[in-house]
C-alpha cells in the first residue's frame, strides 16, 4: 500500500488506526497467536489492529476483582440449589416408599450438571428434569395422550428465597410423585394434557385432584 493513503477501519466497534508497523493476529487452531511485523496475508484469518490497543482476549476479561467474586458467589448458589433440589426430590420418593408394591421404575440420570429424574409405569411416566440453571421442569406422559410440560421452578425466582422454593419444590413433588404412584395417570392426563405454556399448571391440576381427591387406581 506504499503511496496510499491508509484510512482507520472498525472492529467489533473499536476504531483501528493505521501504522507502519502493526500487530498481526493469526487464529490458527483455535490459538491467537499475536505478533509484531508488517501486515502480510496469508491462509489463516488475519485482522491488522494499530500497537497499543486491547487484544481481543482482553476486551472478553474487563471484570473487576468484585465482580468476578459475585459471579463466583452466584455460580456456587446455583450449584448448591440444583444439589438440594436432587436431594429433595430423592427423599420425597422414599419417603413414599414404604407399603408401595405396585412395579415401577424409578430412575436417576445425571449428564452436564443436570438431574433427571423419572418414574415409569405401563403406558406412563412421570419426569421430573433439574436443570444445572437451576430451573425445573416437569413432563407428563402417557400412552393415549400428548406429552404435557411445564416449568416448576425458576430460579430467576427462587433464587431470591431458596429455602422456599425448595420447601414448595417438595409439596409439588410429594404430590405428583404420590399421584403418579397411586393414581390412574389416563384420568389425570384427561385434565393435563389441555394445559397451555404459560397457564397456572397448579390450578389445572387441582381440578384433578379437587374431582378425585383420594385418587383413582
Amino acid at each position: 500500500m506504499t503511496g496510499m493513503q491508509q484510512k482507520p477501519f472498525v472492529h467489533r466497534g473499536c476504531l483501528l488506526a493505521p501504522s507502519a508497523m502493526r500487530t498481526v493476529i493469526l487464529h490458527k487452531s483455535n490459538k491467537t497467536i499475536c505478533r509484531s511485523r508488517p501486515a502480510v496475508r496469508t491462509g489463516s484469518f488475519f485482522m491488522i489492529i494499530a500497537p497499543g490497543l486491547m487484544l481481543p482476549e482482553a476486551w472478553g476479561n474487563s471484570m473487576t476483582k468484585a465482580e468476578k467474586e459475585q459471579k463466583r458467589k452466584e455460580t456456587d448458589a446455583r450449584r448448591e440449589f440444583v444439589n438440594d433440589a436432587a436431594r429433595t426430590v430423592g427423599e420425597t420418593l422414599l419417603t413414599l416408599l414404604p407399603g408401595y408394591g405396585k412395579s415401577t421404575e424409578f430412575r436417576l440420570r445425571v449428564k452436564n450438571e443436570n438431574r433427571y429424574y423419572t418414574f415409569i409405569r405401563y403406558g406412563s411416566s412421570l419426569w421430573i428434569q433439574i436443570f444445572r440453571s437451576g430451573d425445573i421442569d416437569v413432563v407428563l406422559k402417557e400412552a393415549c395422550h400428548y406429552d404435557t410440560k411445564f416449568r416448576i421452578v425458576h430460579y430467576e425466582e427462587a433464587s431470591k428465597a431458596p429455602d422456599d422454593a425448595l420447601a414448595d419444590l417438595r409439596d409439588d413433588a410429594y404430590m405428583l410423585i404420590h399421584d403418579f404412584m397411586h393414581s390412574d395417570w389416563h384420568t389425570m392426563m384427561d385434565y393435563m394434557s389441555h394445559y397451555e405454556e404459560g397457564k397456572d399448571w397448579r390450578t389445572m391440576y387441582g381440578e384433578f385432584r379437587s374431582d378425585f381427591p383420594d385418587g383413582i387406581c
